[in-house]
């Protein structure tokens, strides 16, 4: 039994050169608690059993005496100004990647099973909670060692495998743990570009770990920023009444319009009003007061010898309504539409898109509050209701402002002038500004402009070209 043993571990004289020469082999390295594989020391703690994990850890340690810098991780890692454990996990992702350039046979009936233990990553995957930052940067750090073996596919395929009850709080956490599997699901191919670029020689160095433990200290933070949006929105959620002000006013559907019908050879809209809970927190740069020259109490005394206005004359910040297109011409992803959300507290937006003869207008923000954020910039791809979208705006409160590249489309999501000039009319009669580009401080300004000067702007651009 033990000439058994002694057959299946790996022994560092198998290296070649020098760096065979001078190791000492410890048997048991998986229950060794005070041992540990030490580069430096030249001891390479090893197990001695015949599972396939066993086996793949001897390969493993190998591997690491073999490629493998005798200097601590820790000093390094302090040296290139980067965390320790991500230059470990980045280095262990090396590693697989340098084991299967070497054999590949080997790699594929064998060390493809990794090394982890399937309980222990089930363990760790019931422990993940999508709105605990520290729990969250962890799991770009799992992807890496566990790289370009199974062991990442099955974690991968457990975390998404997380249920959530229904509702509100039910939504929000599984759209964070969407995002937290996208981007799990990225290191791997993250670190495979990595490891493989300008490869001259046959395996990677080491300083492509360094490389990618940066990229995992960048991964860290993102996923860290995900968990955090998830446990402020839930916070929001618990605290806030989402039917605390009345949104019936802007869900009637009933108004005549005396001239002609904009709705028609438009698809069916559909109006959803989600509940708006999360607090805005307003970015936009509108004055919410006016310098005067005269007043009752002074506030800006360093003005008096600039232009004498020294008090101050404050104002209502205006709201407005606005609708945004969010069709594929626009181009725009959720973030864009999220961070345009948040730049323009106070006013009501509302977001449309359709396909095929069926549409939806979403409300996304009213009276400083606003939707969910995986609500937020979700697109059907075309435009198909932009007659009803704007038949809704014109119900809505002054200045109205309308986002749009005015590329309108009708039934079937076909393009159409005379619709186009359908709809620029009916701005004109309602007063609805048209601004042409996604920006806030271009709504911003719209909202101080005439609605006619900017749209003899529009009528001058050639949408079809």
């Amino acid at each position: 039994m033990g000439a058994e043993r002694k057959n299946l571990t790996t022994y560092p004289q198998m290296l070649e050169g020098q760096k065979g020469e001078g190791w000492t082999v410890v048997n048991g390295g998986i229950e060794a608690l005070t041992q540990r594989t030490d580069l430096a020391g030249r001891v390479l703690v090893i197990p001695d059993g015949d599972s396939i994990i066993e086996r793949n850890t001897r390969i493993k340690e190998l591997a690491g005496a073999r490629w493998t810098p005798p200097t601590s991780l820790a000093k390094t890692a302090e040296k290139e100004a980067v965390d320790p454990n991500c230059l470990r996990c980045a280095e262990d992702f090396r590693l697989t990647f340098n084991v299967h350039r070497a054999a590949p046979n080997l790699f594929t009936d064998q060390f493809s099973k990794g090394v982890a233990d399937p309980e222990h990553l089930q363990e760790f995957i019931d422990q993940v909670e999508v709105d605990q930052p520290k729990t969250a940067a962890v799991i770009p750090l799992v992807m890496a060692a566990l790289g370009k073996t199974e062991g990442a596919a099955r974690f991968l395929l457990g975390l998404g495998a997380k249920r959530y009850p229904e509702g509100l709080q039910g939504d929000i956490q599984r759209e964070a743990l969407n995002q937290l599997c996208s981007l799990a699901g990225g290191i791997e191919a993250l670190g495979r570009t990595i490891m493989s670029r300008h490869l001259r020689k046959t395996f990677a160095g080491f300083p492509k770990s360094v490389l990618f433990a940066r990229e995992l200290m960048k991964q860290q933070e993102r996923a860290m920023g995900v968990a955090s949006a998830c446990r402020e929105e839930m916070r929001n959620a618990r605290g806030n009444n989402a039917k605390s002000f009345d949104l019936n006013q802007l869900k009637a559907q009933k108004h005549q319009i005396k001239d002609e019908n904009i709705c028609e050879e438009f698809g069916q809209m559909e109006i959803k009003i989600p509940p708006l809970i999360m607090p805005v927190k307003a970015k936009n740069k509108i004055a919410r007061h006016r310098v005067t020259e005269e007043g009752i109490l002074p506030f800006q005394l360093y003005r008096l010898f600039i232009d004498g206005k020294v008090f101050l004359d404050p104002r209502k910040q205006k709201g407005g309504s606005v609708v945004v297109d969010i069709s594929g011409s626009m181009g725009l992803t959720p973030d864009q539409v999220y961070e345009f959300v948040l730049k323009c507290p106070g006013a009501t937006i509302a977001q449309y898109s359709g396909v095929y003869n069926k549409g939806v207008l979403l409300v996304v923000a009213h009276k400083g509050k606003i939707a969910p954020r995986h609500l937020i910039g979700k697109t059907l791809m075309g435009n198909v209701v932009d007659g009803p979208a704007l038949e809704w705006l014109s119900r809505q409160p002054k200045p109205r402002v309308w986002v749009s590249d005015t590329q309108v489309t009708g039934i079937h999501d076909s393009a159409s002038n005379k619709l186009r000039l359908k709809c620029l009319a009916f701005c004109q009669k309602h007063q609805i500004k048209i601004v042409m580009r996604f920006d806030p401080h271009a709504v911003t300004m719209a909202l101080h402009t005439s609605h006619r000067k900017l749209l003899s702007k529009v009528r001058k651009a050639s949408v079809y070209a």
